[in-house]
């Protein structure tokens, strides 16, 4: 079933709808749309904010729903309190690439709005602050003498373009950082449970342990990880590297450090056999977790709120961090959801009201208790005894901000074509068409060349 939200005309404008479709809701987008009156007068402007699943994610139809209602919640609560500016919510029906290359577009006509969201891995930060779609906010924070001690200094660096500050988080969390272990599972098997000192032999003895075959079939799998751009970078620091070089001119794929990530990760399938084939999930991971054919899988922190309805007592479970890497490092990403006022609006010191208030303590904790995802990108948000009350888990993946990083955006600003070309190539690998060697070389190579690209 689709829905529809209608966009307020504003002075001498015409109506607009906008279509978002829950089905496909890895492609939904959120976007506030206020306007500044004056006097008696109708309002005159309006402004976009967005919102959708990550690219790779499977369809979360209720999250994103609650995500465009606390939108529409948090402007409803914000026009009380100002009554001469009026919000309103808009939504694109596309996936990340369309959403991005739409904004680029509705920018250079003119038709972008006040407020944009976008998230700000995989090169889009850098990406929107070059074509000056966003424009910072250091002034109006300084101005405003507001503080940003309240959100983790890894998330305040991770919404920077030239030491220039480009919004606020609205969203953030440290990764696919960590991963869902069965309790009763690891009981059952005599495996001592995680704790903060184990290393990666650790997890995969504990995985070997907890595979289980019946009649030469496997029927419990110890662990699961995940296959996407975010969780590479996240395993490749777990092993001391990185992707792309902190420059964002260099592939780092065909390294020392890089290959023995991808080793581990094939091991994991086809040398200890820990792991099903992409032929051999059945549903989803969570829903292998959930129906007890995976003892323990990677994941983010949205999962977290949505898996006591899931596994709704059947058995014992909690998180834990990923392991400790052979050099000593742990693995974590400072990704965040940014909230950023256009370049191009007319209502500045308005929209920064707005966005202050999307990005604040109690939105920040209000999506959780509805089910939305993860905090805010604010300690107050991840340790407020609301959330740990309902969620304690939270206070284990908030431990991650300590050691996360943001990413390392490409130079270039072909964020999502590099991570898109390196997820492609890498698939080569968990499909046995390529070795590890082959798969980390190919990569490498196509990766480079997109970073020797001119800038977009």
């Amino acid at each position: 079933m689709a829905s529809y939200s209608k966009v307020k005309p504003a002075c001498g404008m015409a109506s607009e709808m906008a279509r978002t479709s829950r089905e496909e809701t890895h492609v939904v987008e959120q976007s506030p749309t206020f306007s500044q009156g004056s006097g008696g007068h109708s309002p005159s402007k309006g402004f976009i904010n967005r919102e959708h699943g990550r690219l790779g994610d499977p369809p979360r139809p209720h999250r994103f729903g609650r995500l465009r209602r606390l939108h529409q919640e948090v402007g409803g609560q914000f026009t009380k309190t100002q009554p001469s500016i009026t919000v309103t919510v808009e939504s694109f029906p596309t996936d990340g690439n369309q959403y991005f290359a739409k904004m680029r577009a509705m920018y250079a006509t003119g038709e972008i709005g006040d407020v944009i969201w976008a998230w700000v891995t995989q090169g889009v930060l850098p990406e929107f602050s070059h074509l000056n779609i966003w424009s910072p906010v250091d002034d109006i924070i300084a101005a405003d003498k507001f503080d940003l001690t309240q959100y983790y200094p890894s998330v305040i660096d991770s919404m920077k373009f030239e030491d220039k500050l480009m919004g606020l988080a609205f969203h953030s969390h440290p990764g696919q950082c960590g991963f869902f272990y069965n309790q009763d599972l690891f009981a059952k098997a005599g495996v001592a449970a995680p704790n903060d000192s184990w290393k990666l032999d650790d997890l995969v003895n504990a995985a070997k342990k907890l595979t289980v075959q019946q009649g030469g079939k496997t029927v419990q799998y110890g662990w699961m990880s995940l296959y996407s751009w975010d969780p590479y970078v996240i395993w490749a620091r777990v092993f001391g590297s990185d992707l792309i070089s902190a420059d964002g001119k260099k592939a780092q794929v065909d390294t020392p450090a890089v290959r023995s990530m991808l080793q581990w990760l094939y091991d994991n399938l086809y040398t200890w056999k820990v792991e099903p084939l992409s032929g051999q999930v059945e549903g989803s991971q969570q829903d292998m977790f959930v129906t007890q054919r995976a003892a323990m899988f990677q994941a983010g922190s949205s999962v977290v709120a949505s898996m006591y309805k899931a596994v709704d007592n059947k058995f014992k479970w909690t998180v834990a961090l990923l392991p400790i890497g052979p050099s000593g490092a742990r693995g974590a990403e400072a990704i965040t959801h940014l909230e950023g006022i256009s370049s191009k609006t007319k209502y500045r010191s308005q929209s920064w009201e707005f966005v202050k208030s999307l990005c604040g303590h109690e939105a920040g904790v209000e999506k959780v208790l509805d089910g939305a995802g993860a905090p805010g990108g604010r300690p107050d948000c991840w340790t407020d005894p609301r959330i740990i009350k309902t969620t304690p888990e939270y206070a284990i993946v908030a431990k991650a901000f300590v050691f996360a990083q943001p990413d390392h955006p490409p130079a270039n600003f072909r964020g999502l074509e590099v991570s898109s070309v390196g997820e492609q190539n890498l698939a080569a690998i968990w499909t046995c068409k390529a070795t590890v060697a082959q798969g980390a070389k190919t990569t490498n190579n196509a990766m480079q060349q997109v970073l020797d690209k001119p800038p977009e």
